[in-house]
């Protein structure tokens, strides 16, 4: 410590009492003060005045400024505390100087009494302490992860290399385990929870059969697939190597490919069954159903050529009613069932001959329902017609020529 006293040599005088003296003639300044008066101008300068600190010697005893200066310190950080040991005695505080001389680091604007204490290891506050109060707890990082051992800690106020403040490191030789890291499945505990593989392993599913699907309901959670055990469960029958999800469905009565149905209409040997909706049989081509087993209200056959109407369908018995009632695309044709007999009628004379019938719903041309021609080819022989003497039955009665004939001759015995 050095100290800077400024003082004055003054010899020693011995003071005698003021000589009241006429004003008028000695004292110019009217202070009452004649020889001892140092400033005769000055009525406030005279011996027993009161010193001032302006730099004059008010009591007159040859000292300026005595016992009424201040000490003022050096403050070279500007921080508004000076260094006690740099220290002047003036009236006015010169510039770079303080009043309060209790600075314990001039050097440092960050030290000095009542300063907020950090870590950067000086005494901020000026308590003779350093760093007091700021101790961080700090663990071994070995592994340089960010993450330390929590069995090995270290006090201090910042960190350093080799310290993290964030502990939980399980393994702290190895930078790929921390509290962080993503958790693999490989048996190890990578993300320091207490646990290896959670969220990370594989469902596999025994797969007896060998058909590439396993049994859900044997399954085990695992990073590889252990022998005998595959990715995709959903087997419904783990016995049958024909048997396992997407298998195609066959008409066996079996559910074959899992899905909860069997013989489903999409199996690969269905048979095509055809609406009856008339219940006799036989099932409307344009109505079809793929099935295994033929579903109620449905036929095998698809010749139906009316399924509105029970009594039409192949084989049906032929009526003539204007319909085709055995589909064989023929409408009341001539085997119909209550078809009605006709004879042909050549001559066109209306009577037709009984030695040709034909069966037939209506009467055609050249047909007529009468079967009394007796010579169908002459249009003038026929039942009523008139008869003549020309060697024919005109009149088919089975005589010819009689006596009652058109052109009969009158004989006389």
């Amino acid at each position: 410590m050095r100290s800077i006293v400024l003082f004055a040599l003054f010899g020693c005088r011995t003071e005698k009492p003021a000589t009241i003296v006429d004003t008028d003639l000695n004292d110019v300044d009217a202070d009452g003060y004649v020889d001892e008066d140092c400033d005769d101008s000055n009525s406030a300068i005279h011996p027993g005045a009161d010193e001032i600190c302006d730099g004059i010697d008010n009591n007159c005893d040859g000292n300026i400024d005595e016992g009424v200066r201040t000490d003022f310190f050096t403050d070279s950080d500007g921080d508004g505390f000076g260094d006690p040991a740099i220290v002047i005695q003036a009236c006015e505080v010169p510039d770079g100087f303080v009043e309060n001389g209790s600075d314990c680091d001039d050097n440092s604007d960050l030290s000095y009494p009542g300063a907020e204490e950090i870590c950067d290891g000086l005494d901020n506050d000026c308590n003779e302490e350093i760093d007091e109060g700021l101790d961080i707890s700090f663990f071994v990082d070995g592994d340089e992860d960010g993450f330390g051992d929590d069995d090995q800690v270290v006090q201090g106020c910042q960190p350093a290399f080799g310290l993290s403040q964030i502990g939980g490191d399980c393994n702290d030789d190895d930078a790929s385990i921390s509290p962080i890291a993503n958790e693999l499945c490989d048996g190890v505990d990578n993300n320091c929870n207490g646990t290896f593989d959670e969220g990370v392993m594989t469902t596999y599913y025994n797969d007896v059969d060998g058909d590439g699907f396993g049994d859900d309901g044997q399954s085990i959670e695992a990073c590889e697939a252990p022998e005998g055990y595959v990715l995709i469960g959903g087997d419904c029958n783990d016995v049958d190597t024909q048997v396992f999800p997407d298998a195609s469905e066959v008409c066996d009565g079996q559910d074959n490919n899992c899905d909860g149905i069997s013989d489903e209409n999409s199996a690969l040997d269905t048979e095509t069954f055809y609406l009856d909706a008339d219940e006799d049989g036989f099932g409307d081509p344009a109505n079809t159903i793929a099935a295994c087993e033929r579903p109620s209200g449905y036929a095998v056959s698809d010749t139906d050529c009316d399924d509105g109407e029970p009594s039409v369908y192949p084989g049906a018995s032929e009526t003539c009613n204007g319909r085709d009632d055995n589909c064989d695309d023929e409408i009341d044709e001539d085997s119909a069932i209550d078809a009605l007999v006709w004879y042909s009628d050549s001559d066109g004379d209306g009577y037709g001959d009984p030695n040709h019938p034909h069966l037939s719903c209506i009467l055609q041309n050249g047909y007529s329902a009468d079967n009394g021609d007796c010579n169908d080819n002459d249009e003038d022989s026929y039942p009523g017609a008139s008869e003549y003497c020309n060697a024919k039955d005109d009149d088919c009665d089975g005589d010819i020529d009689e006596s009652d004939a058109v052109n009969a001759s009158t004989y006389y015995e």
